[in-house]
């Protein structure tokens, strides 16, 4: 079966689009937003992402490199904050790169994604996530007032929180990827009744998310 279709218009976004997610049940003021850009070189495509919290704070930074059959995590990096308050760029350790497919066999496919991040050596301070990907099937999303055709995948996800020792946390989550626009919403349990819920609430041009920043 061919997904591409529903990843991000990658070929459409070299001039750069902000996708702003809400917090399904909050209020607007917990919005979160993805900056999205896509390079062309010699023989592929990257898509470039840019993660920045609410209050407009860039914390994380991902480059996929662009396949026939799909997207692979070519460098993950999250931004945090160090104990004078001076910001710190943690880059991943990638082990299993695997992003976006876009050619499934079957529906039984797993996609494993596997990155790591090494905050601190002394003391040791590591945070390792495992995502298996799987295809659920079509689906349809209202956006803008229109139903888009959609495909969902379920994820299963284990973060690996090194310290002293491991503390590993288990979670069940799933994604909802539209025709022509990319991710559209993403649930995630986090607790006993317990969830994460955020959609697209809209698309933004570069200059009109400088305007929000401001």
């Amino acid at each position: 079966m061919d997904l591409s279709a529903f990843y991000f218009p990658y070929e459409k976004l070299e001039e750069g689009l902000v996708y702003e997610y809400e917090q399904v049940g909050i209020d607007s003021s917990s919005s979160e937003y993805w900056l999205l850009q896509s390079v062309k070189e010699v023989d592929s495509w990257h898509l470039i992402g840019k993660y920045y919290d609410p209050g407009y704070n860039l914390r994380q930074h991902y480059r996929q490199e662009i396949f026939e059959n799909g997207t692979l995590i070519k460098d993950y990096s999250l931004f945090t904050l160090d104990s004078l308050g001076q910001e710190v760029r943690v880059d991943a350790s990638i082990k299993h790169p695997n992003a976006f497919p876009f050619h499934l066999k079957d529906s039984t496919s797993i996609l494993v994604t596997e990155m790591s991040w090494l905050f601190s050596e002394f003391p040791k301070h590591r945070t390792t996530i495992v995502r298996n990907r799987q295809y659920e099937g079509r689906v349809q999303f209202k956006f803008e007032g229109e139903l888009k055709e959609a495909i969902r995948f379920n994820l299963k996800e284990l973060v690996d929180d090194e310290t002293i020792g491991h503390l590993e946390t288990a979670y069940n989550a799933f994604e909802i990827y539209a025709m022509d626009i990319g991710l559209v919403y993403y649930y995630k349990e986090v607790g006993e009744s317990i969830t994460e819920q955020f959609q697209l609430k809209e698309i933004h041009s570069l200059s009109n998310f400088e305007g929000l920043i401001k």
